[in-house]
């Protein structure tokens, strides 16, 4: 950002003050989005050098490890690997919620996001494919916010973004905190069906959503694509849940 889109940006975050969703402080600038500078200052975007799961991509420790380590949480999904920006936690979390009912996200989130995605699937994909919403819900929020970021993410990464080959056939109840893997597991079964096989047959995708949890959204969108012929699903998520 220039200075003078610096200085804009400033006096508008003073003309037109927001209260940072982590601490109650006000936020200083209108591109850090719903959290303030010291709120962003004491999250950490994930650098590749921590210790985790080589498949779901699940933090298991600050040091770097010599070998892959695996979870083991996640050796029956479909999908191949799945990586992300950060952990859901302070200001990210804070981003991710206020992304279901408002398609903004701060430039310190997309500039992460951009960098992990290149760093994690340079020239790995033909698609990305964004998790979809049921008809109802997508009425209800007027957007999309798995195909909002795909759309980021594919301007800069170069790849096509298919919205429509992937749909959820059933309204499928919202995941809430606190719910078991088992529970997050009957609530997607059979809810994704692809409309398009002859878009997805023989692709490499990868799978777009805003946060990764249990993986059971992911791995039976996973599911839905490889029996359609996709050749590979992998997952990108703008946050890690623990």
């Amino acid at each position: 950002m220039g200075l003078a889109a610096t200085i804009a940006d400033s006096l508008l975050a003073v003309a037109f003050p927001r209260e940072c969703r982590c601490c109650g402080d006000q936020v200083e600038r209108k591109a850090d989005g719903v959290a303030c500078e010291t709120c962003w200052s004491g999250y950490r975007f994930f650098t590749g050098r921590e210790t985790a799961c080589a498949k779901c991509g699940l933090f298991l420790g600050e040091s770097e490890s010599m070998f892959d380590a695996f979870c083991r949480k996640c050796d029956d999904h479909a999908y191949g690997i799945a990586r992300s920006a950060g952990p859901y936690r302070g200001p990210a979390a804070a981003e991710m919620i206020n992304l279901k009912t408002n398609p903004f996200l701060s430039s310190r989130m997309r500039d992460a996001a951009c960098i992990a995605f290149a760093d994690s699937f340079r020239d790995r994909a033909d698609l990305l494919v964004p998790v979809p919403l049921s008809r109802k819900r997508f009425v209800e929020r007027g957007y999309n916010q798995a195909a909002f970021i795909a759309e980021f993410l594919g301007r800069s990464s170069g790849f096509s973004v298919d919205e429509a080959s992937l749909q959820r056939v059933i309204d499928t109840p919202h995941h809430r905190a606190g719910m078991d893997r088992k529970a997050r597991d009957l609530s997607v079964r059979n809810a994704f069906k692809v409309v398009r096989p002859k878009l997805i047959a023989g692709k490499s995708i990868i799978l777009i959503d805003d946060v990764l949890t249990s993986g059971s959204t992911a791995s039976y969108c996973a599911k839905a694509l490889m029996k359609s012929g996709a050749a590979r699903v992998d997952v990108f998520t703008l946050a890690r849940a623990a």
